[in-house]
């Protein structure tokens, strides 16, 4: 048996000498995983089966001595299709943030009038709004510490909410959220540099899992956005809120 090809997710194999009618056990030395599919001598195979405790396997029934053999990892045809997705959403985006706007608004349009106002540059590390109501404020800052403690642990959902409640109030933190996702990510990849060179782990499907502890981190850059967002969005709604005229004023 000889490796033709060998790629990330694909891997072509030459056998030779097999016995027709004798079935043999074609093994791939890396840790079971249904993503594998296999091809033998044109007709697929389907899914492998854990041999030795640990490996992909598949039984091959051969119909001549000479065949080929094709092993897919087919969960990568869900990633190019995701890739793909992305790419025409960011067309998408680049096109609506770029296209300009045809034809007049009308002056009796707030709505229109209000798009229409020239752009103008903001510090991004100054949060922009009014500051808003407590009870705004409190719900921004549970709702993004719930998704954190969820979808990450207890301690990013705490400093996400802590982040959200006070640069809310006190707009010229902003740029504790605005640099602090970056810098975790940054943190992330200097920690993936820094291990690898260190250990050198091999390039393999459990490559990722060397780095698991530093996955809280990466998750708090993901929900630091998310927390940036929350500050804009409760900020804009005390933008917005009616305001009152107080007693005795003209």
């Amino acid at each position: 048996m000889d490796v033709t090809s060998k790629g990330s997710t694909k891997i072509e194999l030459s056998v030779s000498g097999a016995r027709r009618g004798t079935p043999f056990w074609l093994v791939l030395g890396e840790s079971d995983n249904a993503g594998w599919e296999a091809t033998v001598a044109g007709k697929e195979v389907g899914g492998s089966t854990v041999v030795d405790g640990y490996a992909n396997g598949w039984l091959v029934h051969p119909t001549s001595s000479r065949f080929s053999v094709t092993l897919r990892w087919t969960p990568q045809r869900t990633v190019w299709i995701a890739l793909g997705v992305s790419a025409v959403a960011l067309l998408v985006c680049l096109f609506l943030a770029l296209r300009r706007r045809r034809g007049g608004a009308s002056p009796d349009d707030e709505d229109v009038a209000a798009d229409d106002r020239e752009p103008r540059f903001t510090n991004p590390l100054v949060a922009t709004g009014t500051e808003p109501r407590p009870l705004v404020v409190a719900a921004a800052a549970i709702g993004v510490g719930v998704v954190g403690a969820v979808l990450a642990s207890w301690w990013v959902g705490l400093v996400a909410a802590v982040l959200v409640a006070v640069v809310a109030r006190v707009p010229r933190l902003r740029f504790l959220i605005a640099l602090g996702a970056p810098l975790a990510l940054a943190a992330c990849a200097a920690y993936v540099v820094v291990q690898q060179y260190r250990h050198g782990y091999p390039s393999d499907l459990d490559w990722p899992v060397q780095f698991g502890g530093i996955n809280q981190v990466a998750w708090l850059a993901v929900i630091l956005l998310l927390a940036d967002v929350a500050v804009e969005a409760a900020r804009r709604r005390g933008a917005n809120r009616p305001v009152t005229a107080a007693p005795g004023d003209p």
